[in-house]
């Protein structure tokens, strides 16, 4: 299975995009990314529903039901 993605966007255009606000410490640690494998597992901007007005910088993964310790997967 191929898993490649791509976020050429600034913070700040994303910010103003999605009408949210961000810390500046993820504005220190997010640059935008041309390609980049998914199996790298960098953290990205994403808006929650439980946050919907601020950006975060959150890791995408599967974690399966067998694994006993979250921080081993």
């Amino acid at each position: 299975m191929c898993y490649h993605k791509q976020q050429t966007e600034t913070i700040e255009k994303l910010a103003d995009y999605y009408k949210t606000s961000y810390a500046q410490a993820i504005n220190e640690m997010y640059s935008p990314r041309f390609h980049e494998s998914g199996f790298n597992f960098s953290p990205g901007p994403v808006v929650t529903a439980q946050r919907n007005t601020e950006l975060q910088l959150l890791r995408w993964g599967l974690i399966p039901w067998w694994t006993k310790d979250k921080a081993a997967a």
